[in-house]
């Protein structure tokens, strides 16, 4: 599995930048887990705040996530944050991915659950319906 790291300058740049609401805090470091690596190589692009936070990526298809051992097209991600050595699960949900690139997800539903937080987001194959 490849582990991917993005650093969120682009969004302390957004924060930094907001001259009329003072946005929260970016989170901190984002590692994400893509289990679909062999399928789908994923590059975090850039992370939106408001209304709810999101992380646009960028991806490319190398096979169909079939090949990845994925049983439909649907997809699962989770976003988990570590706490007192805990790891504590912020969202889960499912996706397809599109025809192009890039995909946005939401990563909290309330970017304070984030705030200067590590995220560790994981990506792989999801159940079908």
């Amino acid at each position: 599995m490849a582990i991917l790291k993005f650093n969120c300058a682009l969004a302390l740049l957004f924060v930094a930048t907001s001259a009329c609401t003072a946005a929260p805090p970016a989170p901190g470091a984002i590692h994400i887990d893509n289990a679909l690596d062999k399928c789908q190589q994923i590059t975090a692009q850039s992370i939106d705040l408001a209304p709810i936070p999101t992380l646009r990526l960028d991806f490319k298809s190398l096979a169909s996530t079939a090949e990845c051992g994925c049983k439909s097209m649907l997809n699962g991600y989770s976003v988990a944050i570590k706490l007192d050595g805990f790891t504590r699960r912020v969202l889960s949900g499912t996706f397809k991915f599109p025809k192009q690139s890039p995909i946005t997800l939401p990563l909290a539903s309330q970017a304070e659950l984030i705030k200067g937080q590590n995220l560790e987001i994981a990506i792989g194959c999801e159940a079908p319906l």
